[in-house]
């Protein structure tokens, strides 16, 4: 696949891997098959109104609404990582 996922045009960043993956995978997939369980994600970070990972990795890209060219998306593992169950709460240091 492309080295370049959808995801750069809509957030930016730099495509690549997900640092935390031991194989070190970069290559991107189609979003479509993002269908990891997010149940036990939703439960810590209290949201609603999500019910699988395509539309968890579309709200933090802030879209709402399912792309008419949705089955030609790809996502890149760092995207995927940042923008899915692999983003962690930031918490903002102490002033």
């Amino acid at each position: 696949m492309e080295n370049i996922c959808s995801f750069v045009s809509i957030v930016g960043g730099q495509c690549g891997l997900d640092r935390r993956d031991r194989n070190r995978t970069t290559g991107c997939i189609p979003l479509l098959s993002c269908e990891r369980d997010i149940n036990g994600h939703k439960a810590m970070f209290l949201f609603h109104d999500i019910d699988n990972g395509i539309e968890l990795i579309l709200a933090r890209a802030s879209t709402f609404s399912s792309p008419r060219n949705i089955d030609q998306m790809t996502i890149c593992p760092a995207h995927r990582a940042s923008l899915g169950i692999g983003r962690t709460r930031r918490v903002p240091d102490k002033m």
